[in-house]
């Protein structure tokens, strides 16, 4: 014979254990995606990160605090991945370079730094690639580029997205 309590006891129990197995279950559902998202990831740089193609999402313009015209540009990769591009227009080469040193200062670290040069060899700005850590989870690298009075630069959490992304950018514009 059952007591109340015990009765009780067994619901309780019988609701934790259903909760339980609900979680494990979202849990093994969420893990298996993430673990075929990175195979697909890996399959696809296996072919080439080249092969990408970008899709326009979204856009935007803007004014920043300090009076300087920004431009926002969101992408879909053919792969899933998402980049963003950005310019900004500054009123001279030296504020140009001086926002990007101070981007390069918020850095978790600089993975690449180098000359922007125009077709004639001659130095026209800089370029960085940078890595960013945004907490526990979010990592990302970003590409940063002046170009006399313009910045530039792309995001993506993935470097290859991003290094498909410059490539394309730079041989045929915005896609």
């Amino acid at each position: 014979m059952i007591v109340a309590g015990e009765a009780k006891k067994m619901k309780f129990t019988a609701f934790k254990l259903k909760h339980y197995m609900y979680g494990v279950l979202i849990f093994g559902i969420i893990g298996s995606a993430v673990a075929l998202g990175i195979q697909y990831r890996a399959l696809h740089y296996e072919v080439g990160a080249n092969e990408l193609a970008f899709e326009h999402v979204g856009s935007g313009t803007g004014i920043t605090p300090n009076g300087v015209f920004y431009s926002l540009f969101f992408y879909r990769g053919s792969d899933g991945g998402k980049v963003t591009f950005f310019s900004q227009d500054h009123e001279s080469p030296a504020v140009a370079d001086g926002e990007l040193a101070r981007l390069k200062k918020s850095a978790t670290r600089t993975v690449e730094e180098g000359p922007v040069l125009d077709n004639r060899g001659n130095t026209v700005g800089r370029r960085v690639v940078l890595r960013l850590d945004w907490g526990p989870i979010y990592l990302a690298e970003e590409t940063l580029w002046t170009d006399r009075p313009h910045l530039r630069g792309i995001l993506s959490r993935y470097p290859a997205d991003m290094a498909s992304f410059e490539t394309s950018y730079k041989s045929k514009g915005l896609p």
